[in-house]
Order: C-alpha cells, then sequence, then structure tokens
C-alpha cells in the first residue's frame, strides 16, 4: 500500500471492520486508543513497521479478536501486553 505516517486516530471510528492488515507499509508512531473501539474486529496486523511506545490497554476491548500480530516494531512492555490480552481476550492469539 505504501501508506506513510501515523495511524489515524479516525481508524477508530470504523467500529464494522473484521479485519485490518497494514503490514509492510511506513506507519510511525503510537498505536491509537481509539483503535480499541473496533469491537466487531477479528484479525489485526500491524508487522514490520516503526511503531513505538505502549500498546494501548484499549486494544482488551477487541472482544471478537482472534489474531493480533504487532511484531517487527519498537513497543515497549510487549510481554505485560501480551499475558494481559491472554486475560482479556483469552482466544485471541497474540505476536508481539
Amino acid at each position: 500500500n505504501k501508506l506513510m505516517g501515523r495511524i489515524p486516530t479516525e481508524l477508530g471510528q470504523l467500529t464494522a471492520l473484521t479485519h485490518v492488515c497494514l503490514d509492510d507499509n511506513q506507519l510511525t508512531g503510537r498505536i491509537p486508543t481509539e483503535l480499541g473501539q473496533l469491537t466487531a474486529l477479528t484479525y489485526f496486523r500491524l508487522h514490520n513497521k516503526k511503531l513505538t511506545g505502549r500498546i494501548p490497554t484499549e486494544l482488551g476491548h477487541l472482544s471478537a479478536l482472534i489474531g493480533l500480530s504487532l511484531r517487527k516494531n519498537q513497543l515497549t512492555d510487549t510481554a505485560g501486553f501480551k499475558s494481559f490480552m491472554q486475560s482479556k481476550v483469552p482466544d485471541c492469539c497474540v505476536v508481539v
């Protein structure tokens, strides 16, 4: 896709989305907390980016989530987030 820049917070308003795959683009910055509003989301892939900071705990609201891939970023506290998600969404496979 060749997307560049930050992930727009407005993406969180697209609540009917079921799949988001933004792999291998030039996205930077933090993961917006607003993405926790995507409650219909089943698959969420954001790997091979330059994303930074803590992974927002708001992603724990994604109760339909089956797969989440955030690998190959520069995110912090990934082990803590993985444990958190397993307690909130036990059927979700989290790769960080």
